[in-house]
């Protein structure tokens, strides 16, 4: 019988900075339906204030390795028939959250775990990371959902890595769309990009969050309300006051 353990590890050691682990050493940390829900329950569910304290999350995966891909032999024989699409869910839940999501890759992410990247607002990558997106070479069509998101993200070089199937590395899923930044240590990376995050208004972090996500789905008024709440708040006085005083701003989410 096949093993299905893994498991969703979290880390708040960091302070304001949320560390959600994906944990599936038998398998390259390939995930499965508990692993995915796990990883939903783990998202903030709502924006970082006085009440919750998280202001940014990194995405990553144990033992020098992102994500294999969805394990497909987690699937019954009437799930696979019917085309569960076990991934969609997982990265419409990061594409929502929030707080930002920051995916820090190393080693290798395949499959399902590209569409979780994807979904991520900011993705970064070991130099020596590999991607791949094999559905059409073990005969599929990658879901529809997951589809759509790679279509977005890559725009026309969705072709090229759905078609194709094969391995590409960190410097192409850049020059792609898919990574923001290729770096020698994208662990690292993320915790300083977290860092910079977390440093700043929350209630600005929000509403720019919040705008971009109007802006994809042609919501004018709910940039004007976000932009709005930021002018509106006690963190920009904030902001201004600590500026003018040359120190740094100690922001409180008001």
């Amino acid at each position: 019988m096949a093993n299905h353990a893994g498991s969703v590890l979290v880390d708040d050691t960091l302070g304001a900075i949320r560390v959600i682990t994906l944990a599936h050493h038998a398998r390259k940390n390939a995930l499965t339906p508990d692993m995915l829900q796990a990883l939903q329950a783990a998202l903030p569910q709502r924006p970082a204030s006085p009440t919750q304290p998280i202001r940014a999350v990194i995405l990553e995966g144990a033992a020098g390795t992102f994500s294999s891909g969805f394990d497909l032999t987690a699937l019954t024989d009437e799930e696979r028939r019917r085309g569960v699409d076990p991934i969609t869910p997982a990265a419409d839940a990061i594409a929502a959250c929030p707080v930002p999501v920051i995916a820090a890759v190393d080693g290798h992410c395949y499959g399902g775990a590209v569409e979780i990247c994807a979904a991520c607002v900011i993705s970064v990558a070991d130099v020596d990371s590999r991607f791949a997106v094999p559905a059409v070479r073990l005969g599929l069509v990658y879901p529809e959902g997951g589809l759509r998101r790679l279509r977005l993200r890559l725009g026309h070089a969705a072709e090229r890595v759905l078609l194709v199937g094969t391995g590409f590395g960190a410097e192409d899923a850049r020059r792609w769309g898919l990574i923001h930044d290729v770096v020698a240590d994208a662990r690292a990376h993320a915790r300083a990009l977290a860092g910079a995050i977390a440093a700043a208004a929350p209630l600005a972090v929000t509403g720019t969050l919040q705008a971009l996500k109007a802006i994809d789905d042609g919501r004018p008024d709910d940039v004007v309300r976000a932009r709005q709440a930021a002018l509106d708040s006690a963190d920009l006085l904030e902001g201004i006051a600590a500026a003018q005083q040359k120190r740094p701003p100690n922001f409180g989410g008001l």
